[in-house]
């Protein structure tokens, strides 16, 4: 675990640290490959040393940004493109109505996406 990561999500109000430290672990658990790093502000999560995703916490709600977001399949209502040719995005603002099953379902496609590469 990355300490400045730490630090982010310690900095957030309680329900959304609570938030932010569930998404990290399902990240995280999901392969040994998965590493976590602090860039830009923001949490990022690498697989085999490629971007997967990072999240950000703004006055409104807390952003889930996937890299090589054209390249996942989208799901209305919970992961769009928003205008956006490169990055999709999932825009949290209900936590308790957040379906990790299908937040783990697009990390691992993320992740499949890498692989192919490799």
């Amino acid at each position: 675990m990355n300490a400045q990561v730490d630090e982010y999500i310690a900095q957030q109000k309680e329900e959304i640290a609570a938030f932010l430290s569930k998404l990290r672990k399902s990240i995280l658990t999901i392969s040994d490959l998965c590493e976590e790093r602090f860039s830009y502000q923001v949490p990022f999560y690498y697989f085999i040393n490629k971007p997967i995703c990072y999240f950000h916490v703004t006055a409104e709600n807390t952003i889930i940004g996937f890299y090589n977001g054209r390249k996942l399949t989208e799901r209305p209502g919970f992961l769009e493109h928003f205008g956006r040719k490169q990055v999709k995005l999932i825009f949290v603002n209900d936590f308790s109505e957040f379906d990790f099953d299908l937040f783990k379902e697009i990390i691992i496609e993320a992740m499949m996406t890498i692989e192919k590469k490799i």
